[in-house]
């Protein structure tokens, strides 16, 4: 239940970061405006760190990476199942290549910044079909 309510928490703040997302994509925003919603991503993106470091179960942590274990499932002894929860902290998306010769390796989160070469680019996600281009001078709200 503890480690439930830590990543319900941390749905709705990803779910907040989406719609900021979204606001700052909207052409009528400001470069100020933008910012300030960039802050409060940075912030969101801080507090999910906070939750993954800190969430604990008498006195084990849980969401940092560090926490399994294994369950006895029959009679003998190596008959076990066992599990580990994955590190919850940070966001980023990864394993994105671009067509134009760059791989990018990972795109932050936190920053929402990406470099590519200078020219077109196409960005295609694991599958391969479909993919987004981008022109050397877009910016996000544009693409």
């Amino acid at each position: 239940q503890t480690a439930e309510g830590a990543m319900d928490e941390v749905t709705g703040m990803l779910q907040r970061i989406r719609t900021l997302s979204q606001q700052s994509a909207n052409g009528s925003n400001s470069t100020k405006d933008r910012e300030a919603l960039q802050k409060e991503v940075d912030q969101l993106g801080a507090e999910i760190n906070r939750i993954s470091s800190a969430t604990t179960f008498a006195g084990t942590k849980l969401l940092d990476g560090s926490f399994g274990g294994s369950f006895q499932v029959g009679a003998d002894a190596n008959q076990t199942i066992g599990f580990s929860l994955s590190q919850t902290d940070g966001f980023s998306i990864s394993g994105i290549s671009v067509a134009a010769g760059t791989t990018i390796d990972v795109i932050s989160g936190s920053t929402g910044s990406v470099t590519t070469a200078v020219g077109i680019s196409t960005i295609f996600t694991g599958g391969g079909s479909g993919g987004i281009n981008i022109g050397s001078q877009s910016e996000a709200q544009k693409v």
